[in-house]
Parts: C-alpha cells; sequence; structure tokens
C-alpha cells in the first residue's frame, strides 16, 4: 500500500532535514575554517529574542529558566565575557524579532581569567539551574575554576530548504540587526534529489540591510 505524507508534514521534515545538514554542514565546514582567525568558535542551534519574560519575582518559578540567558550560554561553556561582548549579545536578542536558526560566536581570549564563583556573581547567574538537557548546580562544581574571558563577534544563522522563503517579519527583523552591524551567515538546501542523500548548499553572508531583498538564493 502506497502512502505518503501530507503536505504540510512532508514541508516539516523537509525543513528539519535542512537545518540537520546545515548544522553538520557548519561544525565539519564553517568552523574549521572561521578558526583559522578565532581561537574559539561555538555554534549555538538553540536560540531565543527578545525579553521573552521579564525578570519579576512575582514571576512563577518556571518561567526563572528565561532570565539571563545570554550570562548561563557563557558559564555552560566554561567562559567568562568582556562587558563589550555581553552587551552585544543582549543588543542582538533584544533587536531580534524572531527566533533564527543558530548563533555563531567567533571568540579570543583576552589573557585575563575569572573564578567561577566570581563570574556567577557578577553575571547574577543563580547557583543551580537547567537548560533544555543541561542542568548547572554549583555544588558540583569547582568555585576555583578560572574561566578565560573572551571577546568577539557574534553572527546569526538562518537556513531555508527549496523554494521556501524569508517572510516579511523575518527579513524586517533581520534588516533590524544588520543595520547594528551584524552579520547573517544564510544557507539555501536544495534537497531535490534528498532521496538518493545528494544535497546542495549554497551560503551567503548578509552584511548590508539591502541584500536582505534577495531572499531567498533561489535553487538551480
Amino acid at each position: 500500500m502506497k502512502y505518503s505524507f501530507n503536505k504540510a508534514d512532508f514541508r516539516n521534515l523537509k525543513g528539519k532535514i535542512a537545518e540537520r545538514l546545515v548544522n553538520c554542514y557548519i561544525e565539519e565546514n564553517v568552523i574549521p575554517l572561521l578558526q583559522k582567525s578565532w581561537d574559539k568558535v561555538i555554534f549555538a542551534p538553540h536560540v531565543w529574542f527578545g525579553d521573552e519574560v521579564e525578570e519579576n519575582k512575582h514571576r512563577p518559578d518556571y518561567m526563572k529558566i528565561f532570565w539571563r540567558r545570554e550570562e548561563k550560554f557563557f558559564i555552560k561553556n566554561k567562559l567568562f565575557p568582556t562587558q563589550g561582548l555581553m552587551v552585544k549579545f543582549k543588543k542582538l536578542t533584544k533587536t531580534l524579532q524572531n527566533v533564527p536558526d543558530g548563533f555563531l560566536f567567533k571568540l579570543k581570549p583576552t589573557g585575563e581569567h575569572k573564578r567561577l564563583k566570581e563570574a556567577l556573581k557578577e553575571l547574577q547567574v543563580p547557583s543551580s539551574w537547567k537548560e533544555g538537557d543541561y542542568t548547572f548546580n554549583y555544588q558540583e562544581q569547582n568555585g576555583d575554576e578560572l574561566l578565560p574571558t573572551v571577546d568577539g563577534d557574534i553572527e546569526v544563522i538562518e537556513i531555508k530548504s527549496d523554494k521556501s522563503n524569508v517572510p516579511s517579519h523575518q527579513q524586517q527583523s533581520y534588516r533590524k540587526i544588520v543595520k547594528e552591524g551584524y552579520i547573517i551567515r544564510f544557507f539555501h538546501v536544495d534537497e531535490s534529489l534528498f532521496i538518493n542523500n545528494e544535497f546542495e548548499i549554497e551560503e551567503k553572508l548578509i552584511t548590508e540591510p539591502n541584500q536582505i531583498v534577495t531572499f531567498p538564493i533561489k535553487p538551480k
């Protein structure tokens, strides 16, 4: 008996395949290339935007997972950001009006270090928290562990496949962040031969707001 996905499910499946494919491509190709100029490159596929939940003592405890996500990102990766990098990160998430497909951090150490216990205090990160599959508990950590201080840049990752386009609300959001000096690394995946495990990935760096009108990169 022949059976097919409905169109919506099939589009969703192809979208997930494209995201997974580009994630692998970034890890295997983009990061090694960037590491020729940057000491540490981190791809974060699980991202957010805006002030999702205002930090308020009257909020239910379960909402606290949304607080200080930028600070928690660095603690999770055993790093301490410069003030400039933290400001850049928070400005990016606050300016964004959509959830992109990832952030790409290009980092260099400053030569300075911060003890974990001092980093938690300065960044005002709680002693225990959970985000996704990751759990942090200070009681299980070495408070004197030295975290390297890092500075750097952040790119936004956007992935589209086949004839999918970037809707107007995303274009508006991306124009705003590009005007603020952020770079969008855009990927288009041609999945026309995906049944044979064959794909074509096109990559484009968006550095000017007027480049966004060319979205998406048209499949050949």
